[in-house]
């Protein structure tokens, strides 16, 4: 084999393994400056809107300013309008993580508790099932690696729109 043809091989393989070693990098990157967010930062909700396939917008105040930016991954079936738990850095409000977990139930809505029908999890996705009005309705919601127990959650769904039901555990269930 001649040289140049090894070279012509050595080369795409260099570049395939420069590119997933800076994947990789920058993963191990955004999930440090994620856990310095979680263990640092301050507690806020943000509001959901406009999602795209591969995008959540959120919006969210600090301090009377609005911030507004894209965060996690399409598949999570948010609505626009949906609220969450977040927290961020007091010296950079821009450095956020969103709870998709940990939904703000505000008391400008309504909510009624129903049993769940279904609950599986696969990776940090968490899929359920429940009915509302002889109504199936199936939601999925990204969660932060914590195990499920289907036997202690209800779901929590607005009554103007019940496709928007959160996984709440029973022992905050409405009475």
């Amino acid at each position: 084999m001649s040289m140049k043809k090894k070279w012509s091989a050595i080369i795409p393989l260099s570049i395939l393994f420069l590119m997933i070693g800076g994947i990789l990098f920058l993963g191990r990157i955004g999930r440090s400056i994620d856990e310095r967010i979680i263990e640092k930062g301050t507690d806020g909700f943000c509001t959901a809107f406009d999602e795209g396939d591969r995008m959540i917008k959120i919006r969210y105040l600090v301090g009377g300013t609005e911030y507004t930016t894209g965060v996690g991954k399409g598949h999570s079936g948010v609505f626009d309008g949906e609220q969450f738990m977040i927290r961020y850095l007091r010296e950079d409000p821009e450095s956020v993580v969103v709870f998709f977990d940990k939904p703000y139930l505000s008391d400008k809505y309504s909510y009624s508790d129903v049993e769940c029908i279904s609950i599986t999890k696969k990776l940090s996705v968490v899929y359920y099932e429940y009915e509302v009005d002889g109504k199936r309705i199936k939601r999925r919601v990204l969660y932060r690696n914590q195990p499920i127990d289907p036997s202690k959650y209800i779901i929590r769904y607005r009554n103007e729109n019940p496709k928007i039901g959160y996984l709440i555990k029973k022992s905050k269930a409405l009475h």
